[in-house]
């Protein structure tokens, strides 16, 4: 089922369960986190591999169902000093803070919980804390790396002169 026809025609009893994995090299482990299922469960990845995911409240904030890969979406986490802090000084103490953790969030249909509807692969890019916890900002991988080296001045190209 596509995420389309989840919410056009699926079940007025089917929910959409919210899955955060977050990742990296440095951190002390992989966090499989559920939003929406209170005693948490084992969700099916999309490469067929199943996972136990532990129930943690988050909340998403941005349009996952677009499809617009530069969008920016924040992942607000119920983290009172448990998660965030711990694993950011990990990054510290490695030197690896050039590395950026990795969230992949996965929409689940709460009746098939074997295939996820959508797949979104963010890295975090940012972090601020609050009283209600930690705030990620994740965006969508950088795609343009390669570059031409060539700088466009008005030495060598005049006639840009008249667009500036």
């Amino acid at each position: 089922m596509s995420l389309a026809q989840f919410f056009l025609n699926g079940a007025a009893e089917e929910v959409a369960v919210e899955s955060l994995s977050l990742s990296h090299t440095s951190w002390s482990k992989e966090y499989h986190l559920v939003r929406n299922m209170p005693s948490g469960g084992t969700l099916t990845l999309e490469d067929s591999t199943s996972q136990v995911f532990e129930h943690y409240p988050f909340e998403l904030k941005g349009d996952l169902v677009t499809g617009e890969l530069d969008q920016p979406i924040k992942i607000l986490l119920g983290d009172l000093g448990e998660i965030i802090p711990v694993e950011i000084d990990a990054m510290i103490a490695a030197g690896t803070t050039d590395v950026l953790p990795k969230a992949v969030l996965r929409l689940y249909s709460s009746a098939n919980l074997a295939a996820p509807l959508e797949v979104v692969v963010r890295y975090v890019t940012g972090v601020s804390r609050n009283a209600q916890g930690a705030t990620l900002e994740a965006n969508a991988p950088s795609m343009n790396k390669n570059r031409t080296g060539e700088l466009y001045t008005l030495d060598r190209f005049p006639t840009l002169k008249a667009f500036i």
